[in-house]
């Protein structure tokens, strides 16, 4: 669930027939807007309905959504590919966004066994307010032993390479199972990233600030990283 910025209307999301029998699951995402006396935003979605179902081809659902503050584009994170982050990005009135990756859907390979993104956020990086860019975080690596995984995407779905070299970020904190459930843009737009982290079959907290630009904020905790 997310407000639109500026207004008080509601964009919620999440997976439409999920867990339906018979197996295999042909699960889909389900996005909805809502005005704010909670009717359905009829300028949204399919045939003025408020809603609207969007089939990847695989068995999709809503890991994390984030809504750009100026344009209202809302950014959905999918657990649709085993093995990248998959990012969808729809237009204020929920059609795809064509000019993100020119269908409105990326995939980003860490090139490992599994990735995931779990949680989206846009960062404002300059420009007098004007340029923002799309981070994504969660996990990559094999099982038993993934890391803090980030993506940061330009507004055409293209990774910035400005963002840790090739738009990337891999971070293992126990060379277990460590993975980012939450993003939050702090003034300074530094990153910073929370999630668990399992070491000797203990899971604790673990929080994770990086600098603007991707590389660990060792001002934060002990050399960027707080458990």
């Amino acid at each position: 669930v997310r407000l639109v910025p500026g207004s008080s209307d509601i964009v919620v999301a999440g997976c439409g027939g999920c867990g339906s029998a018979p197996l295999p699951y042909t699960n889909d995402i389900a996005v909805a807007r809502l005005n704010a006396d909670g009717t359905l935003d009829n300028a949204f979605g399919t045939a003025g309905t408020g809603k609207r179902v969007l089939d990847l081809g695989y068995s999709e659902y809503v890991g994390a959504m984030a809504i750009h503050p100026l344009s209202k584009k809302i950014a959905l994170s999918t657990g649709s590919l085993d093995d990248s982050f998959t990012i969808v990005m729809l237009t204020e009135n929920g059609s795809y966004d064509t000019n993100f990756g020119g269908i409105g859907v990326v995939t980003t390979s860490f090139g490992e066994e599994s990735a995931r993104a779990d949680s989206l956020a846009f960062q404002y990086i300059g420009n007098r307010g004007l340029t923002y860019r799309l981070v994504a975080g969660g996990f990559a690596g094999e099982p038993g032993d993934r890391g803090f995984a980030m993506a940061r995407y330009k507004m055409d779905g293209t990774l910035d390479t400005s963002f840790s070299t090739d738009g990337k970020v891999k971070l293992n904190l126990s060379y277990q199972h460590d993975y980012i459930t939450a993003l939050h843009i702090d003034a300074d737009r530094k990153i910073v990233a929370a999630g668990p982290r399992k070491w000797n079959g203990t899971y604790d907290f673990a929080a994770v600030r990086f600098t603007p630009d991707g590389a660990l904020d060792t001002g934060f905790g002990i050399q960027g990283k707080v458990i």
